[in-house]
């Protein structure tokens, strides 16, 4: 079931992230700076979401999480299309982004928290719906918005995120354990954690530029 989730989530992003630019040109009049800036904000969303929400995570049930994430992310793809004015499509696009990013980590906490003998191989299965989901969702968006206009576009993928509150019911209940907060900065800051945090990021710097440039 996490693996539809992870699925979905990349169905959502792939099919607003990669065409949303020409919107912001084409109908909002944004400029290159403004499109930058937004996408900028949305690099900022995991960094902001990441420690609360795996905090919270270790005290309460995480598909808790996956149902907020889910409401939210609704709320503000539906108030994407009733804004066009810069300031206040920044402020709902970052709502948007911090629920979104909401839903997919309490999905990777999720999966990180089963204890199956074939894990390995559960995440393997994770990560291909994710990629699959991603080249559905810029197909998927792409045809819709050929067919549709982009407002009604975003309204269909919130309608299609509430439904996905339907199917939580199915995901794992995960336990709880409770740490010290401190706990937490010092497994941060320990070399191993931080040479891969670093990584990742170097990793990651490339999906900015392109998700801004190439629908451009």
């Amino acid at each position: 079931m996490l693996s539809f989730f992870i699925g979905a989530y990349s169905v959502i992003s792939s099919s607003l992230y990669f065409f949303l630019p020409l919107y912001l040109k084409d109908s909002l009049h944004f400029s290159g700076s403004q499109i930058g800036l937004l996408y900028g904000v949305l690099s900022l969303n995991a960094i902001m979401v990441s420690f609360p929400v795996g905090v919270t995570a270790d005290r309460y049930p995480t598909r808790i999480l996956t149902r907020l994430g889910l409401a939210a992310t609704a709320f503000f793809l539906w108030s994407l299309t009733v804004v066009s004015r810069f300031w206040p499509f920044l402020l709902i696009f970052f709502g948007f982004g911090l629920s979104l990013q909401l839903f997919r980590q309490s999905l990777d906490i999720l999966l990180f928290k089963e204890t199956r003998p074939d894990l390995p191989r559960a995440i393997g299965e994770y990560n291909a719906w994710r990629m699959g989901g991603m080249m559905l969702g810029a197909l998927a968006g792409g045809f819709l918005l050929y067919s549709l206009d982009f407002p009604l576009t975003l309204k269909l993928l919130a309608l299609g995120v509430l439904a996905l509150l339907f199917p939580t019911v199915r995901l794992p209940k995960s336990p709880g354990v409770r740490s010290p907060l401190l706990q937490y900065g010092r497994d941060f800051v320990s070399r191993p954690v931080l040479f891969f945090a670093a990584w990742l990021f170097l990793f990651t710097l490339h999906w900015g530029a392109e998700a801004t440039s190439l629908a451009l």
